[in-house]
């Protein structure tokens, strides 16, 4: 820890490692982050959350809640209405990551749904969620291989994997269902070919 004046930091719970962003309670009493506090000082596998209070007392496991393929999650911590405390985490949810509400006696409640990337969120002393979403929308696109000043062309979206006719006419692509699966779809032709 450092003031933030300035100054040289001091050790703050040796015993602990982070694999990620800390995050602040409401009232700046506690922090909470994922990694760990003990024996295995594992903070880039172990991704376990941690509460420790600030001043005096020792860390409290609240659970084996973070995803080993989420790297370096960003933590929020929100106060509901009712008083009680929370924290939001990105997680695995099939294909894709969502956001999700962690009780602080490690209950697990999602947030959002859908397909895309969710990270980074941030609560509003309001108690407003605001976080990034990145949607994943490959596309199968065709130019001309001798330039003739023809644009770049769209053919199909969201499409990937694709497999082109000998005369160049039509193509046959495959379609993402989320971040894993997919289908075929049928033949396409192609604007401009014979």
């Amino acid at each position: 820890m450092a003031p933030i004046t300035g100054g040289a930091p001091a050790a703050w719970r040796p015993e602990c490692v982070a694999a990620g962003m800390l995050a602040w309670s409401p009232d700046s009493d506690r922090v909470v982050f994922g990694g760990d506090c003990g024996q295995r000082q594992e903070a880039i596998i172990a991704r376990d959350l941690f509460l420790i209070p600030r001043a005096a007392g020792s860390a409290q496991l609240i659970g084996p809640l973070l995803d080993r393929d989420i790297e370096l999650p960003r933590l929020a911590w929100a106060r509901l209405r009712d008083g009680s405390d929370t924290i939001v985490v990105p997680r695995r949810a099939g294909d894709n990551v969502n956001l999700f509400r962690v009780k602080l006696d490690g209950g697990l409640v999602p947030l959002t749904s859908g397909a895309g990337l969710e990270h980074w969120p941030v609560v509003s002393p309001s108690g407003e969620l605001i976080f990034t979403r990145t949607d994943v929308r490959p596309s199968v696109w065709s130019l001309p291989i001798v330039p003739s000043g023809e644009p770049l062309r769209r053919e199909a979206a969201p499409a990937r994997m694709f497999g082109a006719s000998r005369d160049g006419s039509k193509v046959v692509f495959g379609r993402m269902l989320g971040a894993v699966r997919g289908e075929v779809v049928a033949e396409l032709e192609i604007v401009g070919q014979a």
